[in-house]
């Protein structure tokens, strides 16, 4: 263990290292830019998009279509998955590509 006097020197090192430290400013003319920006009458494209997202008749519109979406996908792709049952073929063979190959075929060179 450090004794206490290492421990002092430590803490004095550290805390004089703040002494230079000077208090944050904006940029020039941080304020006025400020200023005229709130007091603009205009709205830019970007300024009015949000406005007109962020009122709730239109999320709730938004989320109501997305799910309607959601819920016409499930059923399209519910009614086209055909079952066992109606599979007449089996998959694996497809999936799998079982078809015979045979790389060894016979060649008959002599006429």
């Amino acid at each position: 263990m450090k004794d206490f006097k290492h421990i002092e020197a430590e803490i004095e090192a550290a805390l004089s290292s703040l002494d230079g430290i000077k208090p944050a400013a904006p940029q020039p003319f941080f304020y006025t830019r400020l200023h005229a920006r709130l007091n603009r009458s205009e709205k830019n494209v970007w300024e009015r998009l949000s406005v007109l997202l962020s009122k709730p008749s239109v999320a709730i519109a938004g989320i109501c279509l997305v799910i309607f979406i959601n819920t016409l996908t499930f059923i399209d792709f519910k009614e086209s998955t055909p079952s066992l049952a109606e599979q007449n073929e089996p998959v694996y063979d497809e999936e799998y590509n079982l078809a015979v190959t045979s790389f060894y075929e016979i060649e008959n060179t002599e006429p």
